[in-house]
């Protein structure tokens, strides 16, 4: 274990002196104290100007409420502006899309779309089913006008049931998740970056705005497709926007940055836990708030009138009231850090300009002209194996370390998997004829149980079902038997520890004694739940059996915070943490906003009218990858810290300490008695050596 800045010199075990180096590890809340501009003091500040976790976390609920809310009333609108263009016989008796205070008078002959006899699915697009239905809605008397009031209504059952239609509305939903995924790949590391030099707020602003200008280019579609080129089509320039501007990725990253400077060490756990936890009890309280809102104003777009409400005042709150994390002091030290780093890579730009002549200089020219392209894939460099620690019992190949490759590996292909999350809804409603309430309901429940799983149950499994790690135990020996090493010298007198020491001794302690082992376990056993699921859902014969899969699913939550506690745990430099958090976000988005929704989308829109299941079986398949690819994950036996034990306070014995190391070293923190020592009566006491 690596020695950070610190020297300790004594003579004694209790009297001990330790040394500052000359470096210090400064704060970014407290803003450091190497910067000469000064820095910013938070706690002489009002309440309502200092950065705090409970300024952002609240307002998670409600986003993550706002946001589902529209979940399942935006494929039933992309169902019906679809249906409009390529099957306009079959929406030509639904009520036509007004502006709020249409005159009603206008409005001839509405209704809703005819119901065919039997199972909507069994709908077969012919000559003679059609002139059936326009002869039957001939003579059907208009209803009453006050049946509508100029708001869109849900799009008939031959819309949702129709092969044709359901292909376009995958493509359109593929594209522009795709578009804005990979967007947001590419500008992500960007925008993330400046927070630590423009501030968390100004990078959740710039987020927000994004987000308005989607929904108003939602609404405006919605409103006049017709009139607009390409008509639903236009669609895709919201997301266009608030891919370019980082999208989802980037405003959870400068929201966890927010949190993380604004929470002491110790309770950044709990606060995390809690902004998951609210996410999906707003994600399970949304649907169903929806499906309400929209039974009692009959209007699929009334909750995205509410959503970009809540949106407006959201970008209020943040460029208002919401103090920043990030003190001035520093912002102003990490854009000198990174004015040094441009300047390092300029020097390196001239060292390649005067190499350019000859073979090597031609490969650096032209690596010089693609690096930009990939630049941000570099943190994926991570993953890579690597070479495995001597005397290290792990997994290797060719004595090299792949336990981050799989893990990496299986991160990517279980995301794949997300992709298919949007696609249900449409299953769903072409197979069991599931309007926008019921989708909703169904939402709200997967949820919920999704939430309890979360919040209530993994915490108690992880609280009772971890292995409690042993206490490190007291060992007698005998008062005239000299302290010696197990190649019978007497080591010189270790560093003792002194009371500023004895904390980082102990959570070395701690990390030796933590084995990613049990997330592994944890992991495996979400990844094989989702299975499955996906097994219950292609194997499923009704809205029931279904439904139950997918409840069942909920319970493969844990996978993610112990993919996450995993790969802390197989990483070996603890100084990357940040860049192994980054990577994961790069691949995360890569894999759930690009790749995954283009897999599955294309697949759904191929398959829809032959097989509609073929989705699920898919997703089988990524989860069965995923699992073998957990189970090539071999967690190394870690290298305990050296161990120093001395004689009791008070006792004739005046040997030096002696520094055990390897699998003595192990015994010790583990509680059994080091080999070939005489024991009895007296009690000694081990120390850890930094």
């Amino acid at each position: 274990m690596r020695n950070r800045g610190v020297r300790i010199t004594s003579e004694t075990v209790d009297e001990t002196v330790i040394e500052e180096s000359p470096e210090e590890t400064t704060s970014l809340l407290s803003g450091g104290g190497d910067d000469d501009d000064g820095e910013d003091d938070f706690e002489s500040r009002p309440w309502y100007k200092r950065p705090s976790p409970w300024w952002l976390i609240p307002t998670l609920l409600v986003s993550s409420t706002l946001s589902s809310m529209t979940m399942a009333p935006k494929v039933e609108v992309y169902n019906k502006l679809v249906c409009r263009e390529h099957r306009p016989e079959y929406s030509s008796h639904d009520p036509p899309i007004l502006m709020p205070g249409h005159p009603q008078e206008e409005l001839v002959h509405t209704g809703p779309g005819p119901v065919v006899p039997g199972h909507p699915g069994e709908a077969q697009d012919s000559v003679e089913l059609l002139n059936y239905v326009q002869e039957a809605y001939r003579w059907r008397p208009d209803p009453p006008a006050s049946a509508y009031k100029g708001g869109v209504k849900s799009p008939s059952a031959l819309c949702r049931a129709d092969p044709v239609v359901q292909a376009e509305v995958a493509k359109i939903s593929t594209a522009m998740t795709t578009l804005m995924g990979l967007l947001a790949v590419l500008t992500t590391g960007y925008w993330s970056s400046k927070s630590d030099v423009w501030g968390r707020t100004r990078i959740l602003a710039i987020s927000i705005a994004g987000v308005l200008v989607t929904d108003a280019n939602f609404l405006l579609v919605a409103h006049a497709s017709d009139y607009l080129p390409g008509g639903y089509r236009f669609l895709v320039v919201g997301p266009v926007i608030d891919g370019l501007v980082g999208g989802m990725p980037t405003a959870t990253a400068a929201a966890h940055a927010y949190v993380g400077d604004s929470t002491p060490p110790e309770a950044r756990g709990r606060m995390f836990s809690l902004y998951a936890g609210l996410i999906f009890t707003g994600i399970g309280l949304g649907p169903s708030l929806g499906s309400l809102l929209i039974k009692y104003t009959d209007d699929l777009l009334s909750v995205f009138y509410l959503t970009t409400l809540g949106h407006i005042l959201y970008a209020i709150a943040i460029t208002v009231f919401i103090p920043e994390s990030l003190s001035m002091a520093a912002r102003k030290r990490i854009a000198k850090k990174n004015e040094m780093r441009k300047r390092a890579h300029r020097e390196e730009e001239e060292e390649i300009s005067r190499l350019r002549m000859g073979p090597r200089g031609a490969v650096l020219t032209a690596w010089k002209v693609v690096r930009p392209f990939f630049g941000f894939l570099s943190p994926l460099a991570l993953f890579a194996p690597t070479k495995a620690i001597p005397g290290q019992a792990g997994y290797a190949i060719g004595k090299r370390d792949w336990n981050l490759t799989f893990m990496a590996t299986c991160y990517g292909v279980a995301g794949l998997m997300i992709g298919l999350y949007s696609l249900k809804f449409q299953y769903a409603q072409k197979t069991f004829g599931w309007d926008a309430q019921r989708l909703g309901y169904w939402l709200s429940l997967v949820g919920v149980v999704r939430a309890f799983h979360l919040v209530v149950i993994l915490p108690l499994i992880l609280k009772y079902l971890r292995p409690k790690p042993e206490q490190a135990i007291s060992l007698p020996i005998e008062e005239a038997e000299p302290l010696q090493s197990s190649n019978g010298q007497t080591p010189a007198t270790p560093p003792p520890t002194a009371d500023a020491g004895r904390a980082a001794h102990a959570e070395a302690v701690k990390r030796y004694q933590h084995s990613p082992r049990f997330d592994l376990y944890v992991a495996r056993a979400s990844i094989g739940i989702e299975f499955l699921c996906e097994v219950g859902q292609a194997s499923a014969q009704g809205p029931t059996s279904w439904t139950i899969a997918t409840l069942f699913g909920a319970f493969g939550g844990g996978y993610s915070p112990a993919m996450q506690s995993l790969a802390l745990g197989l990483l070996k430099n603890e100084d990357e943490t940040g860049r192994l958090f980054g990577a994961m976000s790069v691949m995360s988005a890569l894999c759930t906003q690009v790749l995954g929704p283009a897999l599955f989308g294309t697949l759904f829109a191929l398959t829809v009218g032959v097989f509609p299941k073929m989705v699920f079986v898919a997703a089988c398949v990524c989860a069965g990858t995923a699992l073998i690819c957990l189970f090539c994950i071999r967690i190394p036996k870690p290298i305990p810290p050296p161990v120093v034990i001395v004689a009791p306070s008070g006792s004739s014995n005046n040997s030096s300490p002696v520094v055990l190391e390897g699998e003595a070293a192990r015994r010790v923190i583990e509680g059994e008695p080091p080999r070939g020592r005489t024991l009895s009566r007296g009690n000694v006491r081990a120390k850890i050596v930094v």
